[in-house]
């Protein structure tokens, strides 16, 4: 089961994760993405926040945690809900759609350019222990204004 994995993790992403352009950002309350199943497998984001948030990421197995990962990331400007969802859908979204399909752990390209802004990530480890850190800078000033790390592993296989 574990070399079906990532490829479930991508699709989970693809069709129900943060990313997908079908789930509306929900402004400082509980959002839920998912459940996202298939072939015995489900897929389940918890996320609280908004500029600062926090959340995990399950996949089950009949019940029984497979994979998970825990995360929390915050805008670095004070009272920046303006900025935080245009950075959120302007940048974060675009740039978390472009992550690696076979490496699904990893949330997004190790750089990118979009408008005025520079995405960055930085991923250790694979499906069994990774971690990602994850930066977003304003390009004319060159100030941090987003910043964002996670840890996941995979728990059970039997």
């Amino acid at each position: 089961m574990a070399d079906k994995l990532p490829d479930f993790i991508a699709d989970a992403r693809i069709d129900a994760g943060y990313e997908s352009a079908s789930h509306p950002l929900k402004f400082g309350k509980i959002m839920i993405l998912g459940p996202y199943c298939k072939n015995g497998l489900c897929y389940l984001d918890i996320c609280e926040g908004f500029e600062e948030f926090e959340g995990k990421t399950f996949v089950t197995r009949s019940n029984a945690l497979v994979w998970q990962a825990e995360y929390s990331g915050r805008m670095l400007e004070p009272e920046s809900s303006e900025l935080a969802e245009k950075v959120y859908n302007e940048v974060l979204k675009p740039a978390l759609r472009q992550f690696p399909k076979d490496a699904p752990w990893k949330r997004g390209p190790d750089k990118l350019e979009i408008g005025e802004y520079e995405y960055y990530n930085q991923c250790e480890g694979d499906l069994t222990a990774s971690r990602n850190w994850e930066k977003i800078i304003h390009a004319p000033t060159q100030k941090e204004i987003y910043s964002y790390s996670d840890k996941g592993k995979l728990v059970n296989l039997s």
